[in-house]
């Protein structure tokens, strides 16, 4: 999955669909597979998503800052990449 946002008529949108049907299909197929692991790295690739995502975006039309609220904000592991200091997606 390519990590950078796609614009469709100027707003910007994240998709997950090829990556939880990737989940899903790995899933089936290894019906052993430590669920803990799995959800842990799709935890992790999606906020490396929205972050780089977003972060690309700010950059793009030169916003200084980022808020995050509602529902997504209560994941700890999402607040936190974003308060890394100086994050730089290069």
């Amino acid at each position: 999955m390519d990590p950078k946002y796609r614009s469709q008529n100027g707003i910007y949108a994240f998709s997950f669909s090829g990556l939880k049907t990737a989940v899903l299909n790995y899933v089936r197929k290894n019906p052993g597979t430590n669920t803990a692991d799995v959800c842990a790295s799709f935890q992790k690739t999606v906020v490396d998503i929205l972050v780089n995502n977003t972060i690309l975006a700010a950059e793009e039309n030169h916003i200084q800052e980022i808020f995050i609220a509602g529902g997504v904000a209560a994941n700890r592991a999402l607040r936190e990449h974003y308060q890394k200091p100086g994050k730089n997606t290069n």
